[in-house]
């Protein structure tokens, strides 16, 4: 029998593959033409701006900031401001180009590089930023963005500058390529010190403005007061441009310095937590589905209780459009006659039959009960529910039920702790009226905002697999 394979993301519907926008100032240089290799010269003045005048008096491609001692300088005022170096070029091959930034301490920056001409083949440079404190130690290094891919940026990159002193900065080709007649712009921005301590749920360091959908918002974070001394937690608010949407968090999995491993804690209006995760990622998003409120605290911990001015990071925060998400529940609807009716999705198969329908709740009180119907018009269906709730972080232990028009329990499946369960191809079952049933279960005490749950219920003449 043929088998109809899912992905991961297409089970519950919830987060498609992002577009990353980032707002910024674009460098303006003109490309260079390399022409005239070999020319006379007295200094690299008098040679292109890929090229160095050598021992011999002719201009050679190549540059002088090729290691620490010789980097590039860029001066730090300690204001919010941006820093260029002007336009830039990795040539000749292997090359390794070094800026220093000299900081005052005690705040975050953003370092980011854009290749200068649209125009041009760009596959030919593809930089990568990497960030070293003064005594030469990894801070940050990023190919792309550390939530993901990224569209006017070639490379953003993000790191904590603990102490004063000069920090150094490298731009180098991913594959160790040259890009001749290619240049790119370097910028770094102080983004603030990471909040006020000591702060939290009521009185937050530190606030942020999610002001549109589908962009990636920067938090960050140090689990450091202002004295030197090591705290235990950051708390941030989050305003968001509405509610009734899916707000998520990510963390960087790239290369970095910190020793922090974060914990997240959301927090709505009442002070109710309505989400708890450590470490996600984009392959392991946190976040809230149907969000009540539109402001909410972020609390970040280490998972192992640490502290300290190495103990930095930067929380990636996103809100979806207005209304986002599946078919929302509306109360009361527990009972068979109450259900809320879900849209049979045609999914197209290449043989045989097979729809969906996708929905989301939250169990409201603590012995609520969700009911969801689904009209199969086809015999011999497998029915399949993928449900998510503590994968993102949510506080929802489920029991979950299909049952038949004739009230009989096709199949079951009680979560536990830590982990939503799946029902896999019940059946085959005849045409028919079909109910999945989501309650919480004899270990479940969580109702409410935090105790959502985000499915899709399947129905296909053949199994599903993974």
């Amino acid at each position: 029998m043929r088998t109809l394979r899912l992905s991961a993301f297409s089970l519950l519907s919830l987060i498609p593959v992002l577009g990353l926008g980032c707002s910024g100032d674009e460098g303006d240089s003109e490309p260079v033409t390399v022409d005239d290799t070999g020319s006379s010269c007295v200094s690299d003045d008098d040679c292109l701006s890929n090229e160095i005048c050598d021992e011999t008096a002719a201009c050679v491609t190549g540059d002088r900031d090729n290691d620490a001692a010789s980097a590039t300088p860029l001066q730090d005022d300690g204001e919010d401001t941006h820093y260029y170096t002007g336009s830039g070029h990795i040539e000749p091959a292997g090359d390794v180009d070094w800026y220093a930034y000299t900081s005052l301490g005690g705040h975050f920056v953003r370092v980011d590089t854009i290749v200068d001409d649209e125009e041009l083949d760009t596959d030919l440079l593809d930089t990568v930023v990497t960030i070293y404190d003064p005594a030469g130690n990894l801070l940050a290094q990023e190919d792309e963005h550390p939530a993901g891919s990224v569209g006017t940026y070639d490379s953003v990159a993000f790191a904590y500058l603990a102490e004063a002193g000069t920090y150094t900065i490298t731009v180098e080709d991913v594959a160790g390529r040259s890009a001749p007649d290619v240049t790119y712009t370097l910028s770094v921005k102080n983004i603030g010190s990471g909040g006020d301590e000591p702060d939290s749920v009521q009185t937050t360091g530190s606030s942020l403005g999610l002001t549109g959908a589908d962009l990636w918002y920067s938090v960050p974070v140090v689990l450091n007061r202002g004295d030197g001394t090591a705290d235990t937690a950051d708390y941030v608010r989050l305003t968001l441009p509405w509610s009734d949407t899916f707000l998520g968090f990510v963390t960087t999995l790239s290369p970095n310095g910190s020793d922090l491993t974060e914990a997240l804690t959301l927090y709505n209006s009442a002070g109710t937590v309505v989400m708890r995760k450590d470490d996600p990622s984009v392959e392991s998003v946190a976040g809230i589905c149907n969000s009540e409120d539109d402001s909410y605290v972020l609390k970040v911990e280490d998972v192992n209780g640490g502290g300290g001015s190495t103990y930095w990071g930067i929380i990636f925060a996103l809100v979806r459009e207005e209304g986002y998400g599946n078919a929302r529940e509306s109360e009361p609807n527990e009972a068979p006659g109450q259900a809320e009716a879900l849209v049979a999705q045609d999914q197209n198969p290449d043989v045989g039959s097979w729809v969906a329908g996708y929905g989301s709740g939250h169990i409201d009180t603590l012995n609520d009960v969700d009911v969801w119907t689904l009209n199969v018009d086809f015999d011999g269906a497998y029915l399949s529910v993928f449900y998510g709730a503590q994968t993102y972080g949510g506080l929802l232990l489920a029991n979950v039920e299909i049952v038949g028009s004739d009230d009989t329990i096709v199949a079951t499946m009680d979560a536990t702790e830590g982990t939503d369960g799946t029902i896999w191809n019940a059946g085959p079952v005849p045409a028919g009226v079909y109910t999945v049933r989501f309650s919480g279960s004899d270990a479940n005490t969580a109702y409410g905002e935090g105790a959502f749950y985000q499915f899709a219920f399947h129905a296909s003449t053949s199994p599903l697999e993974p």
